[in-house]
């Protein structure tokens, strides 16, 4: 994958291209390419961020959403690509858990995916002037 690529995806924002490299190795970071009505099974304990792309994901017993670049897709569902989507997938058990050891980019990483889940919806209407 290309570093410009990962860097755009949010929870790897402020980190440099070798910080990303080495987080992703830390937690065991899987890179996913995706063609065309391509599927990707995620379980429980996976967190997909799309890097670029767009695709449809499908949780057991729910209405299927979208999904598109920046976005972040967890737990058991099932998501398929409408565009070529690349995705970084990771255990969310490593990213959430920090040992004593744990590095500056880890830490960072896991406050952009701690702002990632609290952030409101950018659809939200400007408030009126």
């Amino acid at each position: 994958m290309n570093r410009e690529t990962l860097l755009r995806c949010s929870v790897f924002a402020s980190l440099t291209g070798e910080e990303a490299a080495q987080l992703l190795n830390c937690l065991d970071g899987k890179y996913k390419a995706l063609g065309n009505n391509c599927a990707l099974s995620l379980d429980a304990d996976s967190v997909a961020f799309l890097v670029c792309g767009e695709a449809s994901v499908q949780p057991p017993c729910a209405a299927p959403f979208s999904a598109a670049r920046g976005d972040a897709v967890a737990g058991r569902c099932m998501l398929t690509a409408k565009t070529r989507c690349e995705c970084v997938v990771l255990r969310r058990t490593r990213l959430l858990s920090l040992c004593r050891n744990a590095c500056a980019c880890h830490r960072r990483a896991l406050m952009n995916y701690a702002l990632l889940r609290v952030e409101p919806p950018s659809t939200a209407a400007a408030p009126p002037r």
